[in-house]
């Protein structure tokens, strides 16, 4: 969904239009099923003020392209309401529906569910892909102590390196820990929910170093050879972390950033097996017909319809129905089999990449990424271009005389450079 919620320049926000849609998650094609539309832009309304006739959109007019005022904000949980409403005209009904941390659309579906005479009700699930940003961020500003981290990663750039691998590290454990219980559940997670204490006491325990509990309570780590965690985290030897020492501080810190993913309700958040990856696959194919530097006032919405079309089908079959409807003609036997070809190929892609060699061979990549990358930042390298407040007062000397001109690196170490005095003459 495109949507800004300030402008610096006008009141009110920045975007004028915006769409929301809905996705199946029954079958494995992820069907787009609803779509709903707000748009604010209206050519004629704009061409007849311009000429003094008083007109107000919406519906001022004949052919009003706009649905909402200009100074109506956008709203997630109306286009949700618009979107259960249409879905109830063709008898289908929403029982879940998965959305990241901070969207509206579960309440607009319970707004319209709840004006029913019978009785409905939506369970909410949470995008794990979301949640696992959330945590990572959590345990990245975490105030852990000076000791928690090894000697050698005691310095300020180096520890906010080491901090960085270590959330990205307890945000992939938790995902494989997740995955094992689907596993263990037999797909059923709730099934699983009574393991989660004793698999976050495990997880602290390994982190601290000690992994006699490992083989039974951690899921995966199996603390001796490849099956140690210490030996299958892509991040922590990178950096060259063997254990985290804790106190009782660090410790409850990092049971509650392992609670936001594996406490109880967490877990039960995420039970479908659901994400909204879809549709933020289909936000980025949406960019290629509607850029955001051009607003489509009047084919706004047909746009959108067009690339759901697409979504929902293969290239060819969507370009042969659109050619077919628009001028009742069909494509010549060479371009129809180029068109085939291509819809093939982008199917391959499509199935490989969620195969399991792909994925670990993803990995694998990530982890050798995340070593050169370390590697690099950890060299002695020349002073960055890029400094924070060069335009303030401190950087330049004739701003004031107070001014305190600023240290450059020299061959033998730091030296402040000096200020030359000229002298008036009459």
């Amino acid at each position: 969904m495109h949507m800004g919620f300030k402008s610096s320049y006008k009141p009110g926000q920045s975007s004028s239009q915006a769409y929301t849609v809905a996705i199946e998650n029954m079958t494995k094609e992820r069907y787009i099923i609803g779509l709903a539309v707000e748009n604010k832009l209206c050519w004629t309304e704009a061409w007849l003020r311009n000429r003094g006739f008083d007109v107000l959109c919406p519906g001022g007019h004949v052919d009003c392209t706009a649905n909402i005022p200009y100074l109506q904000p956008h709203s997630e949980r109306r286009m949700a309401y618009k979107i259960a409403e249409d879905l109830s005209l063709e008898d289908f009904w929403i029982r879940t529906v998965t959305t990241d941390g901070d969207s509206k659309i579960y309440l607009g579906l319970q707004d319209f569910y709840e004006k029913l005479s019978q009785a409905w009700h939506v369970s909410h699930q949470q995008d794990p892909y979301h949640l696992g940003s959330r945590q990572e961020k959590k345990a990245r500003t975490a105030q852990f102590s000076t000791e928690f981290l090894p000697d050698h990663l005691q310095s300020k750039e180096a520890r906010q390196r080491a901090l960085a691998a270590v959330s990205k590290d307890i945000r992939a454990r938790s995902s494989a820990i997740i995955e094992e219980l689907t596993r263990l559940g037999n797909g059923d997670i709730v099934k699983m929910l009574q393991k989660l204490p004793s698999v976050r006491a495990a997880t602290i325990l390994c982190y601290s170093g000690n992994c006699s509990v490992c083989p039974k309570e951690s899921l995966v780590c199996s603390g001796v050879s490849e099956g140690c965690w210490w030996v299958k985290s892509a991040y922590l030897p990178t950096h060259g972390i063997s254990r985290l020492k804790m106190n009782r501080n660090d410790i409850s810190i990092m049971e509650v950033i392992l609670q936001m993913r594996l406490s109880e309700m967490a877990v039960a958040s995420v039970s479908s097996n659901t994400s909204t990856q879809k549709a933020e696959a289909f936000n980025r194919a949406v960019v290629s017909t509607l850029n955001k530097e051009t607003n489509f006032s009047r084919n706004f919405g047909g746009r959108l319809a067009a690339q759901v079309h697409n979504s929902n089908n293969t290239i060819s079959t969507s370009v042969k129905q659109k050619l077919h409807c628009i001028s009742g003609t069909t494509l010549s036997e060479t371009s129809s089999h180029h068109l085939d070809q291509i819809s093939k190929s982008a199917n391959y892609h499509k199935t490989f990449k969620n195969t399991g060699a792909y994925k670990k061979k993803r990995i694998a990549n990530r982890a050798r990424l995340e070593f050169e990358h370390h590697l690099l930042r950890s060299k002695d390298s020349e002073e960055a271009d890029y400094i924070k407040g060069q335009a303030d007062e401190q950087w330049h000397t004739y701003a004031s005389p107070k001014a305190q001109a600023p240290k450059r690196k020299s061959e033998s170490g730091y030296v402040t450079p000096k200020v030359l005095k000229i002298k008036r003459t009459k």
